[in-house]
């Protein structure tokens, strides 16, 4: 099982942690995973 731990941010909420999981739908997960920027390119986009 695969877990991968994630900072969302909104405005309306701010910072949300979440941890996305593998166990019942791992081809959505990989897609999921493949579509999200990295921290680092995500860190440049919250200071641009």
């Amino acid at each position: 099982m695969t877990r991968i731990k994630v900072r969302i941010y909104t405005r309306e909420t701010g910072y949300l942690d979440a941890e996305l999981f593998d166990d019942f739908s791992p081809i959505t997960f990989k897609k999921i995973i493949e579509a999200l920027p990295t921290e680092g390119v995500g860190y440049r986009w919250a200071v641009s």
